[in-house]
This record gives C-alpha cells, sequence and structure tokens, in this order.
C-alpha cells in the first residue's frame, strides 16, 4: 500500500483511434496517439458511484467495444467490486454499466505488483471469460459472459477434480483460433509443482501438460502469429499421411520415408533431427528434459509432450 503501489498503468487495448489504458489510481486513461496525449479519464469511482472503486483491467470484445472490471481500491489489495462497465471507444462514452449477480465472483485483479490478470476476451466469439475471487492466488472458478445473449455463468470449478488446484493469477488466456482457454494451476507457493492446463471454450478438460518441478511464477500464455519472427516452423494439420507421435521416450514418425525430421524447443530453436528412414522411424528422446516441443517431418509439425 505504499509508494510502490502508486501510479501503476496496467493492460492497454487499440480501439476507436485511441489507446486505452488501465491506471491504477485514475481509471481508464484514452489516449491519443497521434499526439501523445492524454483526451479522457474514465474514472471507475464516478461510473460506479463508489469513492474507493478502481480499476481492474480493460479488454476489447470481438464487436470492438471495451469492458472494464472494477477493483474495490486503488491500492492493490485485491478487493473486487461486481461490476462489468462497458465503453464506446469511438463515442467516449459509457454505454452501461453491468451489475453481477451474487452466484458470480468479480474479476480478480492483480495491481499487487503488476501483472495481467485473467480478464479476457474471445477473438471468436462475442464473449468475455474471466477467474473470479478477491484473493490474487486463490481462483478456482472460471466464467463465461456471452454478451450477445447477456449469459453469465460458471464454466470450470478447479475444485471439483480433488487435485487442489489453483488458478496462478494471470496466467489465463484464449487461443485467437481455437477459443480453447489455456491456464496455468499450482497448489502453494511453497510447492514447486505447477501444470498447464488446457480446456475447450464451454469448460471442458482436454489435457494437463506437465512442468518440471520449479517455481515457476508463470505469466501470460501466449499464441504464436502465422509468421514466427522467432524461427518456429509453421504448424499445420497436412502433411499426406504423415503421422507424429510420442511413445515410451521415443518420438514416431510414420509415413515420411525420405524426409528430414526436425525437433524445437517452444523458443524456435533447432536441438535435433534425423532423416527419415523407412514407414515406421523412432527418434530416441529419453534423455531430453521433460516438457512441449514441436516437432517436423516433411511438411508436417505437431506439439509433443514429452514424460
Amino acid at each position: 500500500t505504499g509508494s510502490l503501489y502508486h501510479g501503476q498503468t496496467g493492460s492497454m487495448v487499440t480501439a476507436g483511434g485511441y489507446v486505452f489504458v488501465a491506471h491504477q489510481q485514475y481509471g481508464l486513461l484514452a489516449v491519443d496517439p497521434e499526439i501523445d496525449e492524454v483526451i479522457t479519464v474514465f474514472s471507475m469511482a464516478e461510473i460506479v458511484e463508489n469513492e474507493k472503486a478502481g480499476i481492474g483491467s480493460v479488454v476489447k470484445s470481438k464487436d470492438g467495444t471495451l469492458w472494464c472490471s472494477v477493483a474495490g481500491d486503488v491500492q492493490g489489495t485485491g478487493s473486487t467490486l461486481p461490476y462489468l462497465v462497458h465503453i464506446d471507444p469511438a463515442e467516449l462514452a459509457v454505454i452501461e454499466v453491468i451489475t453481477l449477480p451474487d452466484e458470480i465472483e468479480a474479476p480478480s485483479n492483480s495491481w499487487y505488483a503488476w501483472t495481467p490478470d485473467s480478464f479476457c476476451a474471445s477473438s471468436v466469439t462475442n464473449s468475455l471469460y474471466w477467474g473470479g475471487g478477491s484473493r490474487w492466488f486463490r481462483g478456482t472458478n472460471i466464467y463465461r459472459f456471452d454478451i450477445d445473449t447477456n449469459e453469465m455463468r460458471q464454466i470450470i470449478d478447479l475444485d471439483t477434480d480433488g487435485e487442489d488446484w489453483k488458478l496462478y493469477g494471470c496466467s489465463m488466456r484464449l487461443h485467437p483460433k481455437t477459443d480453447e482457454i489455456y491456464m496455468s494451476l499450482y497448489h502453494e507457493f511453497s510447492i514447486p509443482t505447477y501444470i498447464t492446463r488446457r480446456y475447450t471454450s464451454e469448460g471442458e478438460k482436454i489435457q494437463d501438460y506437465q512442468m518440471i518441478e520449479n517455481y515457476w511464477f508463470p505469466s501470460l500464455p501466449v499464441f504464436p502469429e502465422k509468421t514466427y519472427a522467432s524461427g518456429n516452423p509453421e504448424i499445420t494439420a497436412t502433411g499426406s499421411g504423415i503421422i507424429i507421435e510420442y511413445s515410451d521416450g521415443n518420438i514416431v514418425i510414420k509415413n515420411a520415408d525420405g524426409k528430414e525430421a526436425s525437433i524445437y524447443t517452444m523458443s524456435g530453436c533447432r536441438i535435433g533431427g534425423a532423416s527419415v528412414a523407412g514407414s515406421y522411424f523412432t527418434m530416441p528422446v529419453s534423455d531430453m528434459p521433460t516438457g512441449i516441443y514441436i516437432v517436423k517431418a516433411g511438411d508436417k509439425a505437431e506439439k509433443i509432450a514429452i514424460k
């Protein structure tokens, strides 16, 4: 609550020709990038008529409008207020303030030492998603708001699996093409066990990706664009029947006789490879660290989890 927590800026989006910035003390700033000046300030305290209120973060929904979550104070305590503020970025005007029902937790915020929070918008549907709760690292409930139908509901309850997983504050985002949900989960700060988990947009679990034992302090999931500046190979579903799998310490490649096979880290570094010989080819990888890798053979590439 001291000087560290005064004047932080958080999430930013572009819309309507402006840059909108979440500012811990003042609210949502509308910046004209042509003249590099703040031209409008949306005070959450004034909008929701609560003198202690601050902004959580800001996202842009698929329809191009803005949505702000509301913090219970500007001191970085993690407290929340049960509102969503809807803003027209072109008119620089508040469209509506939605009061959340009692059974829906407000989006958590993470101003404690600014990191992104879990409030995010889909690029596929006109929907918002967030992890709820007024404590930074104790969230177990994930919610979805369908803007077009005005339906708001819980889609994930991490408590139901009996494994005591919690959402690591900031680390949840949506795949921009598939709308699948990716998040980092943990137990307690004293336990160096983390996983990355993947869900459908409706909250059905798809897969867990084990992380090596460590204190990860995870941040946002990021999704590479089609052009890979880092050198990552293009991942494609084509490949003329080529199959790439992992089995018992081996990468198994089928139907790729004569093709070149390569293994990449997720950062795009090539760490191994071989020429494929035969319709059923194996590459031993048991001595490699566990994690997620990209394996490419011919024009087929797959993400492979080495366990």
